[in-house]
């Protein structure tokens, strides 16, 4: 009783923290030296955050994250990331599924604010169909994230995967099905009572080819992470090295105009330096581990075994409640995983995969959420509007999440 009553502490502190905006990497950090003197004996805290800090299990998570923000600044840089979406629209003849993969393809980096830079390319492409100005945010901003469950790109899935001791590739193979059924039924909310609009024409393999040839950078990432027997760190930077021997060839060539390869790389280099989002993702280890490394999972698992609250209980509502309040998926990750991971154990990842769906909705249903304010300001809607038409997908994924959890409980 007594670890649980501590452990809704640090909740109700990380809570306050977010309603009154401090920022969630201050946040995670203070919760895990809390968690510290709350659950370890006073001589063993410096030297466990020591452990912990200057450990390769931490630092190649972080590593890990700075090639993804370096392979993000380096397509930004060279203008990549543009001619991606530009290719991406016109691969398909129908506009509507054109209007709906932009975000997506924009989606495939996990830029802060991202729906912000797909709004004017959403409504231009959507200009002359026969759709509402809530139906244009809500594409922009749910295909904008509909990768967020899946690819390891995003900080989240190897925060998922750091915490709880399962591969990469395992932690997408449970999500990869609701990222599948949200474009599904995100298509279907966005596009009820909308007829088949013309896009563009000609050959559908020269449009496949010229999207490839954008968008190979990214594919390369994924491919290199799912397939070598490597770490994810090394593999993301090793297509990220494939990609500057292939600038730097072009430059050299003159085939791309204007950009000089030392300095894009320099450009790219201080665009991956984002310092919140390395302490927001060492803050969420940290706690992890301090936890771990202390008392409270046990005297948790204990308690949750003797009141008889389902572990599926805490999983759905607890990173749901977070991530509405946080507003990001590492944080909600971060915070929650370690509680769930001390009730349910790690024996399945079914149950985690019902964790991060539940979080990811919730963090989408956030109004602290940058992207959904900036997409809401740019087509003058408001955040219920947009909220509303998410219900359908939100509960579809959500169905799909329970359904993970109990099969994998009975396989």
């Amino acid at each position: 009783m007594i670890a649980f009553l501590k452990i809704c502490g640090l909740l109700i502190a990380v809570i306050i923290a977010s309603a009154k905006k401090v920022p969630i990497s201050i946040t995670l950090i203070v919760a895990a030296v809390a968690a510290g003197f709350l659950f370890m004996p006073l001589e063993k805290i410096p030297l466990t955050f020591l452990k912990i800090i200057f450990s390769w299990d931490t630092w190649k998570y972080v590593l890990a994250l700075w090639a993804v923000l370096l392979l993000e600044g380096s397509l930004n840089k060279m203008g990549m990331l543009k001619s991606l979406a530009s290719s991406s629209v016109k691969m398909f003849t129908d506009r509507r599924y054109a209007c709906a993969v932009l975000p997506s393809v924009i989606g495939f980096m996990p830029s802060v604010g991202g729906a912000y830079f797909s709004a004017p390319l959403v409504h231009e492409i959507a200009k002359d169909m026969d759709i509402s100005k809530e139906k244009k945010a809500f594409i922009n901003y749910w295909f904008r994230h509909i990768w967020e469950s899946s690819i390891p790109l995003y900080p989240g899935i190897f925060m998922a995967s750091a915490i709880t001791g399962f591969s990469i590739p395992k932690v997408m193979a449970f999500q990869f099905p609701v990222t599948i059924l949200g474009a599904f039924t995100g298509f279907a909310v966005a596009y009820k009572g909308v007829k088949r609009t013309q896009g563009e024409k000609g050959q559908i393999s020269k449009r496949v080819l010229e999207f490839l040839k954008d968008a190979w950078p990214i594919l390369l990432a994924i491919i290199f992470v799912l397939a070598l027997p490597t770490e994810i760190v090394v593999s993301i930077l090793l297509s990220i090295a494939i990609l500057w021997i292939v600038i730097i060839v072009k430059v050299e060539k003159g085939q791309v105009e204007g950009k000089f390869a030392g300095r894009v790389f320099v450009d790219s280099v201080k665009e991956s330096f984002r310092p919140n989002y390395f302490i927001i993702l060492l803050g969420s280890i940290l706690l992890n581990q301090v936890l771990q490394n202390s008392t409270a999972f046990g005297e948790l698992s204990v308690w949750f075994n003797s009141t008889g609250i389902p572990p599926v209980f805490v999983a759905i509502v607890l990173p749901m409640i977070l991530g509405m309040l946080i507003g990001a998926t590492p944080g909600f990750v971060g915070v929650s995983f370690p509680i769930i991971l001390a009730i349910a154990g790690n024996s399945s990842y079914g149950i985690f995969a019902l964790a991060f769906t539940s979080g990811v909705i919730g963090v989408l249903f956030s109004p602290m959420h940058l992207c959904i304010v900036l997409t809401c300001d740019y087509f003058r809607t408001t955040l219920f509007k947009v909220f509303k038409l998410m219900l359908f997908p939100a509960i579809a994924q959500m169905a799909l999440g329970i359904l993970t959890w109990w099969v994998s409980l009975h396989l």
